[in-house]
């Protein structure tokens, strides 16, 4: 009868020697001592086993499953187990899917961000979101036990940081308050959220919308800094109607902090 090395072995499935050792001691294969040299040799039959091995950890089995699919399971449980997996890549698939619908949500923030920064414009169709939002500006683990953003932040990369500025602080004698948080893409929160979430936290701006895009490097947010967006609102024949809300289209520190952010608000003529 045959007999291979775990060289041999080795070398003809493109795996390291551990690897063999590692299978061995999972009980996947059995080596033989060669009574001459004491080397350790694979018969025939253990190299078909390592060639599924090889197969099916291709296919993304684990290998406490490819035990049981080689030793412990009949033709129809192992059936059973390529339907399971089909699904399992069928569910990576979406995940995939959405992971490429953000990828190329965030380039096309970063690319309009840099493109038309500084100006302003108006949207007919309004606009549905869900936000997210605690007092006050940054991420904290400060007391957040219960604070539901710490747990949306973790949707990431399907959440957008932004802020919220409410109508009343945007009048002249009222307070600079601004309300921190992340907004979820509807079309992922539907998939991902339940009812109630969806109800509690879903935001409808109305249109017309007026939108902006403000370059920011390092500096602290001021009702001055929306001024001219506010007289170019005015000067269109809008009047504000909503309050504000500020996405962050893009964030990088490179020399100094620079931060790209999209501004939007519901007006009326």
């Amino acid at each position: 009868m045959s007999k291979y090395t775990v060289g041999q072995i080795a070398k003809s499935l493109g795996v390291s020697t551990q690897t063999l050792r590692h299978y061995e001691s999972l009980g996947l294969i059995t080596s033989h001592r060669n009574d001459e040299n004491q080397y350790r040799t694979y018969a025939v039959e253990d190299t078909r086993s390592l060639f599924m091995i090889s197969i099916y950890r291709s296919m993304g089995f684990s290998l406490p499953k490819i035990k049981q699919m080689l030793q412990e399971m009949t033709m129809n449980e192992v059936k059973t187990s390529f339907e399971q997996r089909i699904d399992e890549v069928d569910e990576q698939i979406q995940q995939l899917e959405l992971l490429k619908q953000e990828l190329e949500e965030y380039h096309r923030g970063i690319e309009m961000a840099e493109k038309v920064a500084g100006t302003c414009w108006i949207e007919e169709e309004g606009h549905t979101m869900v936000s997210v939002m605690k007092s006050g500006s940054g991420f904290s683990l400060i007391n957040e036990k219960d604070n539901q953003l710490v747990e949306y932040q973790k949707l990431a990369p399907h959440v957008r940081q932004g802020f919220v500025i409410s109508k009343s602080a945007l009048d002249d004698e009222a307070p600079f308050d601004f309300k921190y948080g992340v907004f979820l893409n509807m079309d992922y929160a539907v998939k991902t959220l339940s009812l109630s979430e969806l109800e509690r936290h879903t935001v409808t701006i109305k249109g017309p919308l007026a939108k902006t895009v403000i370059k920011t490097q390092g500096e602290n947010f001021s009702k001055k800094r929306f001024e001219s967006f506010f007289e170019w609102i005015e000067s269109q024949g809008y009047k504000i109607a909503s309050d504000l809300y500020g996405v962050v289209r893009y964030h990088a520190y490179y020399e100094q902090e620079v931060t790209y952010f999209e501004f939007l608000v519901s007006v009326h003529e």
